[in-house]
């Protein structure tokens, strides 16, 4: 919900232009980011959860080593790519700084936090989740009331906000860092790092290509108009998805029974679909009123395109449960082609939809992930006789997991069940 109130506050001070302007700015230098890390961060869930305790320590401060090393290379390569990048020729010199500042922070932050995912410490890692968002929705709250609200004092606000993080993060390990290197560790990781890649690369690539055409082809107020639009269709749902995709890939990871990873893959998969239909339909049916009443007038032209987007996120975030799924599955190959499938389905989809709109651009991101969706659950059924009969959230099951949940939560007796 801060995210939400973040952009709310974006889109109020700052026209469809401005927003657009500051969302071509802040998208280059994370993906740029996701693309050349080379899987660490899953590499890292995956043998920290599987890592004898003794050996936590150096493997820690070896992480750290590698994310310095690896954001040194990001920055070196975003400062070459970004004025290709980047159409406006103001713009650049703003992109170019933010991602030499953002980046050593931002990959110290998502190394650690993937570190709490997979010792399971969930605590420690929704704080640190949270707190950039908060720093920064702190920052911009002093820049209105200051009136100073510029897009350069925008981005110091959440610069400051990961770097913050990262340095409570290192606070955190601070015992660790002077562990030593494990080189035996540090190829180890990187070499689980590579298998994870492809895939990872593919998915980054594919959770993106939405936003990737827009704002490489569009102008800065539809490219704002399209940011409001994502802000009120993705917030609510991607709050409900993450919260099963962060619990299911160390989970699955860590289970030794084929059986048992079934059973955590098909819950997981029942009770995220339970749980954002309703949201869903809510998002839908009061997106055009919503629009207009929290981002202003200005914004009235994204209510379709969040109509939209809602329908493709929702479908978006149940594929992803079943990518975390194969993650935890050690599992390269289904990801891999499920995700070449999703993007070349998502091509054909917008060169067929050629010239009709941002909003035709959202309904192919949405019917790409269905299609691949359905691939999923085939290949997944082929390979580890997952049916779909697992994953159908509307039937006994479901309700199964319903009650399930409101008994442990003391909800619901089980004499009353």
């Amino acid at each position: 919900m801060v995210g939400l109130t973040t952009g709310i506050i974006l889109a109020r001070f700052l026209a469809p232009d401005g927003r657009g302007e500051l969302a071509i700015i802040m998208f280059w230098p994370p993906l740029i980011a996701s693309l050349l890390i080379i899987g660490l961060p899953a590499s890292a869930t995956y043998h920290v959860a599987r890592m004898a305790e003794d050996r936590r320590d150096r493997f820690t401060a070896t992480l750290i080593g590698l994310a310095v090393l690896i954001s040194a290379a990001m920055i070196a390569i975003a400062w070459l790519a970004i004025p290709f990048l980047v159409k406006d020729p103001h713009l650049v010199y703003l992109t170019r700084i933010y991602a030499a500042i953002l980046l050593p922070f931002h990959c110290i932050a998502i190394v650690l936090q993937a570190l709490d995912q997979g010792r399971l410490r969930f605590g420690t890692f929704n704080l640190t989740r949270l707190l950039p968002q908060a720093i920064y929705f702190l920052g911009l709250v002093i820049l209105i009331t200051l009136e100073s609200v510029s897009l350069p004092a925008i981005l110091i606000c959440h610069i400051a906000g990961v770097a913050m993080t990262a340095l409570f993060r290192l606070a955190i390990h601070r015992r660790s860092i002077g562990s030593g290197v494990d080189f035996s560790a540090a190829r180890d990781v990187l070499r689980t790092g590579a298998r994870f890649h492809p895939g990872q690369l593919l998915t980054i690539i594919r959770s993106q290509a939405d936003r990737l055409l827009i704002v490489l082809f569009f102008s800065g107020s539809d490219v704002g108009l399209y940011v409001v639009a994502a802000t009120l269709a993705a917030q609510p749902l991607v709050l409900v998805n993450s919260s099963f995709n962060l619990l299911l890939f160390p989970r699955v990871a860590a289970a030794s029974d084929p059986v048992e990873k079934n059973r955590l893959v098909g819950q997981s998969f029942r009770l995220c679909a339970i749980a954002v239909t309703p949201v869903l339909l809510l998002i839908v049916l009061l997106a055009p009123f919503l629009v207009t009443l929290i981002f202003g007038q200005a914004y009235a032209g994204a209510g379709q395109v969040a109509q939209v987007l809602a329908v493709a996120f929702a479908i978006s975030g149940l594929r992803d449960v079943l990518i975390e799924a194969l993650r935890g599955y050690n599992d390269r190959m289904i990801r891999v082609w499920s995700e070449a499938a999703m993007l070349v389905l998502f091509a054909a989809m917008v060169f067929a939809s050629a010239g009709l709109g941002t909003v035709a651009i959202a309904a192919a991101f949405g019917a790409s992930a269905l299609l691949s969706m359905l691939f999923l659950v085939w290949a997944m059924h082929r390979a580890y006789g997952l049916a779909w009969a697992d994953l159908w959230p509307f039937g006994m099951r479901g309700l199964a997991d319903i009650r399930q949940i409101l008994q442990a939560r003391g909800l619901l007796s089980v004499r009353g069940s």
